[in-house]
């Protein structure tokens, strides 16, 4: 008599169902594949050409840099920029000025603002501060300090002035202005009268960067000439 072998359960395996081989049956499966690859094709290619995710943040921001470098809002504002700092120093020289990278320096810093009523105000603080910064300075040179005093009161300065720029630019530059005369002391000997003539080079350039800010100003900035003219007159 034969004897039937029972397995115990965890060893059995159920039997794989029987799949139909014929050329007809196996149609609709392709068709269904082809139909499922074309509706992933576009989402791929949306996925690598078109969707942003897949650039790079490098390769963005050369994007960025690049489009910011052709502007024409840039280009402006550095041609602006080079024409006041060459005249403020071509007027620095003709007056006879000892120091005419001050008077390019203070057309510069006053054309850095938004628009023109921001150009006049920062022309406006920035001579305002080296008024305020020459008298502090004239004080300090007058002591003829040694190298280290100097070097103290400029990390001071330095100090005060990176506390100071947030907050307000006349105070900020009341600090650098003493800082920057004592730095170009310690190379050589700088009286008093130094701190005069950074008074006149920075006179000249803010004056200069307004006159330029004020002829090569766009017409998008002309709403501000109201406000600027009425920030002028408070002052």
């Amino acid at each position: 008599m034969r004897r039937t072998q029972h397995w115990p359960p965890w060893a059995q395996t159920p039997s794989l169902p029987h799949w139909p081989t014929s050329p007809a049956t196996r149609r609709p499966c392709a068709r269904s594949a082809a139909h499922r690859s074309s509706r992933r094709a576009p989402e791929f290619a949306a996925g690598t050409a078109g969707d942003p995710r897949a650039a790079t943040p490098a390769t963005t921001l050369r994007a960025v840099g690049r489009a910011g470098l052709v502007s024409r809002a840039s280009l402006h504002q550095a041609l602006r920029m080079a024409v006041a700092s060459a005249l403020a120093g071509w007027v620095a020289v003709a007056l006879g000025l000892g120091h005419p990278l001050w008077a390019s320096m203070g057309a510069v810093a006053t054309l850095q603002g938004l628009n023109y009523s921001i150009s006049v105000q920062r022309g406006i603080q920035r001579l305002v501060g080296n008024v305020l910064g020459a008298l502090v300075a004239v004080a300090l040179l007058s002591l003829s300090l040694g190298f280290w005093p100097s070097a103290a009161i400029v990390v001071l300065l330095q100090f005060a002035a990176e506390l100071l720029v947030l907050r307000n630019y006349t105070l900020t530059t009341i600090a650098v202005t003493p800082m920057a005369l004592i730095m170009t002391g310690l190379g050589t000997h700088l009286g008093p009268d130094a701190a005069m003539n950074r008074v006149a080079d920075t006179l000249v350039g803010v004056v200069l960067g307004l006159l330029v800010a004020a002829v090569s100003i766009s017409r998008s900035d002309s709403h501000h000439l109201p406000a600027a003219t009425g920030a002028t007159r408070r002052s």
